[in-house]
């Protein structure tokens, strides 16, 4: 919270730098990301959800992957899908209200309060979607970890 308001008041007192190409830069380029976030972590969830259910409603605990383990990992993946979708949803709006007040009297006699909200916007914005990024990457780096296991387990249990 204390990054936030850090943000909005240097967005504020450094308003004359900003320009609007600037901000439509970055909310392109998350656009862009929370796009390729939802798809990636998509079809893991379209992989890992057949396989989860099946554990489940077979109780086979002790299969490829312990389904409490998949299910925190599936719990992941689904917060991480709902907050790029939220990235989305948040590109969407700003141009939305681009569309309506850019080129108003209010607009223009408010220039630098806008500048300030636009930037702390694109700010809490790009925070969530960083969230997401490490998410996605802590989640690959969990899955081949698990794999590593796996093949040391299998391994381990030929020599015997």
């Amino acid at each position: 919270m204390m990054l936030i308001l850090l943000v909005s008041v240097m967005s504020y007192f450094l308003a004359g730098n900003i320009t609007y190409n600037n901000v439509t830069n970055i909310m392109s380029v998350l656009q862009n990301v929370s796009s390729i976030i939802f798809a990636i972590v998509g079809v893991w969830v379209g992989y890992l959800y057949p396989k989860l259910i099946t554990e489940i409603i077979n109780n086979r605990e002790n299969d490829f992957f312990d389904s409490k383990t998949e299910t925190k990992k599936m719990e992941s993946l689904i917060t991480t899908i709902a907050l790029s979708a939220i990235v989305l949803i948040g590109v969407l709006v700003f141009y939305l209200l681009v569309l309506f007040i850019k080129g108003s009297d209010f607009y223009l006699d408010n220039l630098n309060f806008f500048k300030m909200l636009g930037v702390t916007y694109a700010f809490i914005l790009v925070c969530i979607q960083i969230y997401c990024i490490f998410s996605v990457i802590l989640s690959n780096v969990s899955f081949v970890n698990k794999l590593y296991k796996l093949l040391n387990d299998k391994k381990m249990d030929s020599r015997l």
